[in-house]
């Protein structure tokens, strides 16, 4: 990792859960837990990006693997019918 803090492994042996990891803040997230030793579960609707974020990360040795999910439609379902799906943000 170039510029910031030295990495810790504060994060070594837990599990960082990431939506939106394909591109953007959730990548940055991504690298930045992958750097800190954690294994990281990514997921994002966009699937080629997610395939390429997983590659960058595993071509640095971090430990992931990707889901291609829409949150707001997975949410959406388990809410009730009274709550409207223009009412839930993704990132």
């Amino acid at each position: 990792m170039t510029g910031g803090a030295p990495t810790t492994k504060r994060f070594e042996n837990k599990l960082v859960l990431i939506t939106g990891a394909a591109e953007g803040m959730g990548q940055a997230f991504a690298r930045r837990f992958a750097a800190e030793g954690a294994s990281l579960i990514l997921t994002d609707v966009e699937e080629k990006g997610l395939e390429q974020a997983v590659a960058a990360l595993r071509a640095q040795r971090a430990s992931c693997s990707s889901h291609r999910i829409d949150l707001a439609v997975a949410i959406a379902s388990i809410l009730p019918s009274k709550v409207k799906s223009s009412s839930l943000h993704r990132n």
